[in-house]
């Protein structure tokens, strides 16, 4: 939550710069959680200014628990991890999926085009936390939802 205040007050029509909070409240969360990393931005330096892709180091964990943001929303078990390789204009997709949901679990089963090997949970998570030519998606699943 953000205060608005100052020359950053909310401008209400007619009434001026008001003093206002900004923020997100969610009311629950849904089943199966898509955390999206948005691992691009413009960069100025060039001319013209062109969008780039973020390659810097981001860790994330098996398990997320988001029980501060939304009343019983509480934790969700990391399921698979989408993996782009290239840059903003071009590229290549690859998934690791975990068909278990026990959080020891270690068989995960990477999808690269006909391609489909076993592989542990080393080269699902810690080989995609970043670095060249990597954009991460999580895919988390609802403790309440296993049936999936």
């Amino acid at each position: 939550e953000e205060v608005m205040e100052g020359d950053n007050a909310y401008e209400a029509e007619g009434h001026g710069k008001q003093k206002a909070k900004k923020g997100i409240r969610f009311k629950r969360f849904p089943p199966v959680l898509n955390i999206h990393l948005k691992r691009f931005e413009f960069d100025f330096m060039r001319d013209p200014p062109e969008q780039v892709k973020v390659n810097a180091h981001f860790e994330f964990s098996k398990t997320i628990d988001l029980s501060p943001f939304a009343k019983d929303a509480g934790e969700y078990t990391l399921h698979s991890v989408v993996v782009h390789s290239g840059d903003v204009n071009a590229g290549h997709y690859v998934a690791h999926v975990r068909p278990a949901l026990a959080v020891d679990e270690d068989k995960w089963v990477k999808f690269d085009d006909e391609v489909v090997t076993f592989c542990n949970e080393y080269s699902a998570m810690q080989e995609n936390f970043g670095g060249v030519d990597t954009v991460i998606n999580n895919y988390f699943l609802d403790p309440k939802d296993k049936d999936r």
